[in-house]
């Protein structure tokens, strides 16, 4: 497993395909990096400092690739191993794209900024819960691993239409919309994500099929008081935002990365050229 550190500089972070941090030296090389276990998670460590945590289904192919899933009941994660200075302002961009399935197209992924306490071990349900939310029926709790991220902003590329956030369906409770979307979900200050709309900041229709295979660049940008994402170089929604309102946010940082997850159907998304930078 590689490193590649492309620069030094104060608050950027650089991810060539897996590897997240700040480069110590132009000189620090891959030569002390190795892979540990812990639980379902996978360490990607060297002597500078942990790099980029995977967690679940997630895994690394060849070509810099971070792979969040690829078969049906799925969930993957994988975070930044330090946290990132958020409070300013933030600018993470990154490529993707989700292989065609024939069967069918569920349920896409997520760019996540959270504090949640399990920190790089944070992951949630499957399904339309895309790897971020907990959105059970009112009297199950799942176990501990397995709930909905707390104190998180989530950013959906969602490609499937789920109809109810719970069965019975909780009153109030808004339906995807029928076509694949881009949407911002947040709740309060220590709540869980939920993936039901009724929580989303603002979403957007107007995007191509992201099911095909073909690649995407994503652009997102948080300035204090509004987030703005960019698809392939297209500003495609803006929504009002205030991360301090939403998350407790210690010494303003927050862990930033990516969540997945499938359920009956089963789908392939896959990220690359993941770069973060804190103003």
């Amino acid at each position: 497993m590689k490193m590649v550190c492309l620069r030094q500089a104060a608050q950027v972070f650089v991810v060539t395909g897996l590897v997240v941090g700040v480069c110590a030296t132009s000189s620090t090389t891959a030569s002390a990096m190795e892979n540990s276990r812990v639980g379902s998670s996978r360490h990607i460590a060297s002597t500078l400092s942990p790099q980029l945590v995977l967690r679940g289904s997630a895994q690394e192919l060849p070509g810099n690739i971070v792979q969040l899933t690829d078969d049906l009941g799925q969930a993957g994660a994988a975070w930044s191993a330090q946290p990132v200075s958020v409070l300013g302002g933030l600018s993470a961009t990154f490529r993707f794209r989700i292989l065609p399935d024939p069967d069918c197209c569920a349920d896409g992924f997520a760019f996540v900024i959270q504090n949640d306490k399990r920190g790089t071990k944070a992951l949630a349900g499957g399904g339309g819960e895309e790897g971020f939310a907990q959105d059970t029926p009112v009297g199950i709790h799942p176990p501990p691993a397995q709930r909905g991220i707390k104190n998180g902003v989530a950013v959906e590329f969602d490609t499937f239409y789920n109809a109810c956030w719970s069965s019975p369906c909780r009153p109030g409770s808004v339906s995807d919309p029928f076509d694949e979307h881009i949407s911002v979900l947040a709740r309060t200050l220590n709540r869980r994500l939920s993936a039901d709309e009724k929580f989303s900041l603002g979403l957007t229709t107007s995007i191509p099929d992201l099911t095909t295979g073909a690649e995407h660049a994503v652009e997102i940008i948080y300035r204090p008081g509004t987030l703005t994402i960019a698809l392939d170089q297209s500003s495609v929604l803006t929504v009002p935002l205030n991360l301090p309102k939403k998350m407790i946010l210690p010494n303003g940082t927050a862990y930033v990365g990516f969540t997945g997850s499938t359920g009956g159907y089963a789908q392939t998304p896959q990220i690359r050229d993941f770069s973060v930078t804190s103003s």
